[in-house]
């Protein structure tokens, strides 16, 4: 069975966290569509949102790790540790 939780709304999108019984994802409704934003096995926490801006917590195999969406916001999908992106 899905389990959804931890949603965060800002605007019209909304983030949250899927169990889906093997692992969990992260999805992302935009107002038209729903997105599912990750797609690996491990496991991911904590979404939040702001705009179209996404940020979670997710185990990468050796530590927990932030990860976002929506960096540049031209890309259709752009998921990376957040560190990379403060390094311009």
């Amino acid at each position: 069975s899905v389990t959804d939780g931890s949603p965060q709304i800002s605007g019209n999108n909304v983030v949250w966290l899927r169990w889906d019984g093997n692992d969990t994802g992260i999805f992302l409704y935009d107002g038209v569509s729903t997105k599912q934003l990750t797609s690996n096995s491990y496991p991911k926490k904590f979404p939040q949102i702001s705009g179209d801006k996404v940020a979670w917590q997710a185990y990468d195999g050796n530590d927990w790790e932030i990860y976002a969406y929506g960096y540049p916001p031209d890309m259709q999908m752009n998921i990376v540790p957040v560190y990379l992106l403060l390094s311009d």
